[in-house]
């Protein structure tokens, strides 16, 4: 859609090229969305440029998303502005500090903040919809990995989080900014980060979505994967159309 070539071309000064991740949670009946047959998420590093916190709110306001895992959104006062919409609610884990991640969920989903599980860098939120006439639960966690953290990633909070999903068998999708390099997400080299990232999901049930080699960050002198998608793999086959959009 134009609409998203327009987000993910827009560049802010001081910022990288802001490129999005599309796919698809795929379904036969799904009675509360209209019955539509799948869910449309979508995952941005927004570097926190005001134009483009307006650009995705028109896209949200189309109906065009029903979940969308942000990364670094345009924040004043450490509130995150820009994304208002009564169609939808945008959840982030603190509210005392500026938060890196955050959340949206359109207004035909139920869905409830998991606090425990949230945080300045992380937001976890549980999403309960209709598979024919069964009602089916799934947890989305939109993450930020900062570089510069003293350990490797992920942190704890959020391996408490894959541990919970695992646990009380609630299939888990999450979209992060990783600061990681690994190809098997597609990046030009592996790097520590990156390799302990993927040390630790081998120790999972988590299942890479990433597909190709597309660059999701885009300087004027340097291109890298380094977002990433992850899902239980109870639900990764169901999952259809992950992309970059250019």
């Amino acid at each position: 859609m134009k609409q998203k070539s327009t987000l993910q071309n827009q560049q802010c000064a001081g910022s990288s090229l802001g490129v999005n991740r599309q796919f698809k949670l795929t379904s036969d009946k799904v009675s509360t969305f209209n019955k539509i047959r799948h869910l449309e998420f979508l995952q941005l590093n927004m570097h926190r440029c005001r134009s483009a916190s307006y650009n995705l709110r028109r896209i949200f306001d189309e109906g065009c998303t029903d979940v969308a895992f942000l990364q670094e959104p345009y924040t004043y006062k450490d509130k995150v502005l820009g994304l208002e919409t009564k169609l939808g609610v945008n959840y982030v884990g603190s509210r005392d500090v500026r938060p890196r991640a955050c959340l949206f969920v359109s207004n035909e989903i139920n869905s409830v903040l998991l606090q425990n599980f949230s945080d300045q860098d992380q937001v976890a939120v549980q999403v309960k919809f209709e598979r024919g006439k069964v009602e089916h639960t799934i947890i989305c966690c939109s993450a930020y990995f900062p570089s510069d953290s003293q350990g490797p990633p992920p942190n704890g909070l959020l391996k408490q989080l894959v541990s919970y999903s695992k646990e009380n068998n609630i299939p888990i999708i999450i979209g992060c900014d990783a600061n990681s390099h690994h190809v098997a997400w597609g990046s030009t080299d592996t790097n520590s980060r990156g390799a302990a990232l993927l040390e630790y999901i081998a120790t999972t049930d988590l299942e890479i979505l990433n597909r190709g080699n597309e660059p999701t960050f885009v300087t004027r002198v340097r291109a890298e994967v380094l977002d990433i998608s992850f899902s239980s793999n109870s639900i990764w086959r169901e999952i259809t159309d992950w992309r970059v959009s250019n």
